[in-house]
């Protein structure tokens, strides 16, 4: 998934007169924000784009996996958006978000009887500076956050999923706070009965967590897709590796290299 896209999920239809023989058309509306968090009151402009799968001439397997804008582009009004949850926050014909509580809102686009579903989520707070809880450590070593959450690492894309996903490794080249951790668990869209546990584990060895996790819906309103952890640690730079603790149901695909699908958000400290 490509950073500041919001959205991405596969729709099946027959749109904009795009057909072959034996193969019907794969669409994905793509929402798109400038960045995925915002403070009370402020505006946020979403944008949405409506993108193609279509196989090439001669391909009747229908096993293209390219992605290309659509175009004409329908309208921006010919989309409906909304918000969950809706108190609190809104979207207007236009997709202009703004919020009049802090939280975490997931939004949702529809393009006639098509939906595209949340991938994600937009942040909400109601203050501009975040420090780290010290008691023993002098002041000098403290570290201060003054940045809003922004995505730290992601590995998500718009192909098809399926299960097995691995642990994969990433890296940080500054100090981060994590404020949010999330795995995939699509399962066939059969979703998860409950949530489980994330870790993070430093190339050292040391351990953080394991952090336990809510759900939320994923494509299709699948239960529990997301498993979502809200840890608030900071991590040195360095390498990590992210420990899901139901790795037989966390959705990977060729795309992803095999690796279980996260998303991490946080914030980068000065």
């Amino acid at each position: 998934m490509s950073r500041g896209r919001l959205v991405h999920v596969v729709l099946l239809a027959g749109l904009l007169g795009m057909f072959f023989v034996g193969c019907t058309p794969i669409y994905d509306i793509a929402i798109k924000a400038p960045r995925t968090d915002t403070v009370v009151g402020e505006h946020l402009q979403l944008q949405a784009e409506l993108y193609g799968q279509v196989p090439g001439i001669g391909d009747t397997s229908c096993a293209s996996t390219e992605y290309e804008l659509v175009s004409p582009q329908p309208a921006p009004t010919e989309y409906a958006w909304s918000v969950r949850p809706a108190e609190g926050a809104s979207v207007d014909a236009r997709g202009l978000f703004q919020a009049t509580a802090p939280g975490w809102y997931y939004v949702r686009c529809e393009l006639g009887s098509h939906e595209a579903w949340e991938e994600d989520m937009i942040i909400v707070t109601d203050e501009t500076t975040v420090t780290t809880e010290t008691t023993e450590v002098p002041e000098i070593q403290q570290r201060v956050y003054t940045s809003e959450p922004t995505g730290l690492w992601d590995n998500h894309n718009v192909g098809g999923v399926q299960n097995g996903g691995t642990s994969p490794t990433f890296d940080l080249v500054d100090p981060v706070l994590v404020t949010y951790l999330e795995t995939y668990h699509y399962n066939d869209s059969q979703g998860t009965a409950a949530t489980g546990e994330i870790s993070l584990e430093s190339a050292d060895g040391t351990i953080y967590g394991p952090y336990p996790t809510e759900g939320a819906p994923g494509q299709g309103d699948v239960p529990n897709a997301y498993w979502i952890a809200r840890p608030d640690v900071e991590l040195p730079a360095g390498s990590y590796t992210v420990i899901d603790s139901e790795p037989a149901t966390w959705s990977q695909n060729a795309e992803s290299g095999g690796e279980g699908m996260v998303r991490m958000m946080g914030v980068v400290g000065e």
